[in-house]
């Protein structure tokens, strides 16, 4: 596990924050049924309020730390646009793991720490802190204590051309409709075989305890460079047997995918990530991003995880 030299000096720290469920739902949109759902003291928005609060106090705890130590920082919403200044050294993101994902696929070089803002409805998988312990570990950052781990991301070559967006998590290939088949050529290595299924996930070691995890994959440690990939429901007809249902791959290894669906997708990310069409003739290659994100998290976090079957 290659990590970095000891010690850091925080010239600028950008903190990327996310807007709360009720932020936008309630005071932003104002949207009525979400409003009566909250005056009625519905179970579906039971959380929701606390969880507001919790956020808020987190960013304060942030804000409040960095201002003590005498760190210079710029706060930016996750939606909004924004540019990352050259100075800066570490990027923070408070929210929960959609937060963590977005900021990862907008910084380089710089590393990043995840901060859970909300720890009774988030899961922080890739949050190192919590607004109560986000001091101590930037203390840990600086003295050099806490270091920071390479997480491998995915590139995704769309017809030959390199699609902007890296990816942390995992690649779902999917027909446009929920029901529809998911048809498509899948080669790997020296192995190649149409295919009709729900889907093909391609997953890293970051994103094995996802989606992968619970559509009964492997699971691999957070900072493993391999990629796993994983058929869901395999449309076998009687005889069939195919080579190319699950496994983990090597760094160098490359999975080609064909389309021969009329309106297939490719999404990176999950549902807040990015969306391509992926129609009848389009190649889709994945395979490991040449540059990593720096990661500052816990490197056992994924040994919490059993597979489920």
């Amino acid at each position: 596990m290659k990590q970095n030299n000891p010690g850091r000096t925080l010239r600028r720290v950008l903190v990327i924050r996310k807007d709360s469920t009720y932020q936008t739902e309630a005071l932003e949109k104002k949207d009525p049924r979400f409003l009566k759902l909250i005056a009625d003291g519905s179970e579906v928005v039971r959380t929701v309020p606390k969880s507001h609060e919790q956020h808020l106090a987190s960013l304060a705890q942030v804000e409040k730390a960095l201002t003590e130590r005498g760190i210079v920082f710029d706060v930016v919403n996750r939606q909004s646009e924004f540019t990352i200044a050259k100075d800066v050294d570490l990027i923070v993101t408070v929210g929960g793991d959609g937060t963590f994902l977005h900021s990862a696929r907008e910084c380089s070089n710089i590393p990043i720490l995840g901060v859970n803002s909300a720890k009774s409805t988030s899961l922080g998988h890739f949050c190192l802190a919590d607004g109560d312990t986000f001091g101590e570990v930037l203390d840990g950052i600086v003295s050099g204590k806490r270091r920071w781990f390479r997480l491998a991301r995915l590139q995704l070559l769309l017809n030959g051309e390199a699609l902007p967006v890296p990816v942390l998590n995992e690649v779902l290939i999917h027909d446009v409709h929920p029901a529809g088949p998911c048809n498509y050529i899948l080669t790997i290595g020296d192995v190649t075989e149409l295919q009709s299924t729900s889907g093909i996930y391609i997953s890293t070691a970051s994103g094995s305890t996802a989606v992968n995890r619970s559509a009964g994959g492997r699971i691999l440690p957070i900072t493993q460079r391999q990629f796993l990939y994983l058929v869901r429901e395999p449309g076998m007809r009687p005889g069939q047997d195919w080579k190319l249902r699950s496994g983990a791959l090597s760094p160098q290894a490359q999975v080609k995918i064909v389309s021969r669906m009329t309106d297939g997708r490719i999404y990176a990310d999950g549902k807040y990530g990015k969306e391509y069409p992926f129609l009848r003739g389009d190649e889709l290659t994945v395979r490991l991003h040449p540059q990593d994100v720096r990661a500052f998290i816990d490197p056992t976090v994924n040994s919490r995880y059993q597979v489920i079957k």
